[in-house]
């Protein structure tokens, strides 16, 4: 089967590779379409990270999934993005082993740092999806609104001067949860930050993600020091009403 992004960008997985992964993407859209040609979205494409070099990468995934490596020139958090679109169910430990081989047929250690890099922050918000599962177990609401903070910043000079009930992502129980520090690393890299958003989309919440300028830290004698903060707003959506309806009443007859 023939994938095409916006009539450029093509690659090629065989019918019986696409049966074994139900999940995926690929074999969703293969499903809802006829021909031997099937057309992805250009536009989910780019978001994703689409580059030179994923076609290939794909297909090596789907030939073997448990021993390909990565071409040349193709970097670990590139495809992990592109894996997140297409749905192909790779959780750290795979993405770990996948570093793994390519680093070994590779033997480039900037590379390597690199992906160790996109590792560690992966693992970050896989804890940092936690606390805030958590916190949002722990304080039932229909709105929240999670900030990323340094180690350096103040949690109540935030809530205090923003007049915002920030909630902070971190800190506590660091190895369930992460370190504040952890936390605000992964949330500065823009694709953990739209991994994070598809699976609190699949948890069936609402985000949006802004950058305001906060008041981090005050006081008389350490001075005030402000920053740009990552906020990660999430609602939970109320079921839609049912619809009411005026029930017609026949007219009764008076018999005089």
């Amino acid at each position: 089967m023939r994938f095409v992004i916006d009539g450029a960008d093509a690659f090629d997985v065989p019918e019986t590779c696409l049966r074994k992964r139900a999940s995926s993407l690929l074999t969703a859209v293969t499903a809802c379409s006829s021909g031997e040609v099937r057309q992805l979205d250009p536009a989910a494409a780019r978001l994703a990270g689409w580059g030179p070099g994923l076609g290939e990468a794909v297909e090596r995934f789907f030939e073997d999934p448990e021993d390909f490596s990565l071409p040349p020139n193709v970097e670990l958090a590139a495809f992990g993005g592109v894996a997140d679109w297409l749905r192909l169910e790779l959780d750290l430990g795979a993405l770990a082993a996948l570093a793994k081989r390519t680093s070994r047929h590779r033997r480039d250690f900037a590379w390597a740092l690199r992906a160790k890099t996109f590792l560690r922050r992966r693992e970050a918000l896989g804890r940092g999806l936690s606390c805030m599962r958590q916190l949002m177990w722990s304080e039932p609401n229909s709105y929240y609104a999670f900030v990323f903070l340094r180690f350096t910043d103040d949690l109540y000079s935030v809530n205090e001067k923003s007049g915002s009930p920030f909630l902070a992502v971190g800190g506590g129980d660091r190895e369930k949860f992460g370190s504040c520090e952890d936390n605000s690393l992964w949330a500065d890299d823009g694709s953990c930050r739209e991994a994070c958003d598809a699976i609190l989309q699949r948890w069936g919440l609402c985000t949006n993600w802004e950058r305001p300028h906060l008041e981090l830290r005050g006081g008389v004698e350490e001075g005030r020091v402000f920053g740009d903060r990552w906020v990660l707003k999430v609602t939970v959506p109320q079921p839609a009403a049912p619809e009411v309806t005026t029930p017609v009443c026949a007219k009764r007859s008076v018999v005089s």
